[in-house]
Parts: C-alpha cells; structure tokens; sequence
C-alpha cells in the first residue's frame, strides 16, 4: 500500500509491504522492518522497528492520527492511499490475485487456509469496522496461495487479506 502523508506541512509517499511475518515500512530513502503487535485495546502497541521494542500509542481525530513514541509525539494526516497492483499474470496463463481489505477495520476471523480451492462468493475473511462486520469474498474461482492477515489485527483499507491463483487450471476454470 503506497500512501501519502502530510506531516509538518511537508507531503511524503510512504510504501507499507509485508515483509516476514512484519511489515516493511519506506519513505524519505529509508527502509524500516516494523513488527506491530496489540497491547491493550486498539490504540496502545509494541512495535518493533530495525529491531528495537517501543511501546507506542495511537489516536485518530478526523483525518489526523496521533502517534506517541516515548516522550515523542508525532502528528500526520493521511492524503491519500493506493493498492500496490492487485494481479499479476504467471506462467500457464494462471494470475495471482489479492483479496484487498475494502476499509481499515480489524480482521475478525480468515476462513481459508493456503492450498484451499475457494469458489467465487465464498467468504475468506471477516472484518469489523464501526462495530459493523462484513464477510469479505472470493471475486473469482482459484486456489489460496496466501493469507497474510491474522485474526485480531487491525488493517488498513488496501492491505491484502488473502492471495488466489486463478486462472486456467483452477477449480471451476474448466481444465
């Protein structure tokens, strides 16, 4: 997810990707391996960054979110965010596409596994947002290459929830 952020009046592209069972966080030439995990509720957390443990804090008010570092107190608001690419074609004509989360919200629950074939429409995740949940579907027939969002993790609006091979070949391509 490439997103941009204004932060003391200045406009900067950040790239969030998964990298491990983390995330790799780029921006101003920097590269940054952050593991993020909950400490109490939905705001407070232990982050990892380049190896060192911070316990942070968040708030969010209207666009801006609210970062607490140590003594250190960051604000930003997010501009805009963008999916990196969603498919890509392999070899066989078989595509590799990514089931994205369609609002920032917490992931509830996954409902596949890699190496599970799924039919279009089936439900691959649940997410809540505004105590609201929604089952989140597969958009085509394939097979489940990847499932990088855990139960009981917040996302963002982008962040890929499951990945699919589809394409000939697959369940319910006609093979």
């Amino acid at each position: 997810m490439i997103y941009t952020v204004r932060r003391n009046g200045r406009e900067i592209p950040v790239r969030v990707s998964r990298h491990g069972d983390g995330l790799a966080i780029e921006f101003d030439g920097r590269r940054y391996a952050v593991d993020v995990r909950p400490r109490l509720g939905r705001t407070h957390f232990l982050v990892t960054i380049d190896g060192t443990v911070h316990a942070v804090a968040v708030s969010r008010l209207n666009d801006a979110v609210g970062v607490v570092l140590g003594p250190d107190r960051y604000e930003f608001v997010i501009l805009q965010s963008r999916p990196v690419p969603r498919r890509t074609e392999g070899a066989g004509g078989l595509s590799r596409h990514d089931i994205h989360a369609p609002m920032p919200g917490l992931v509830v629950s996954t409902r596949v596994v890699p190496g599970d074939t799924v039919a279009p429409g089936r439900v691959v995740a649940v997410m809540e947002a505004m105590k609201m949940q929604m089952e989140i579907r597969a958009p085509a027939a394939g097979r489940v290459l990847a499932v990088p969002a855990r139960a009981g993790e917040e996302v963002p609006r982008g962040a890929v929830l499951v990945t699919l091979a589809t394409g000939p070949g697959e369940p319910g391509r006609g093979s």
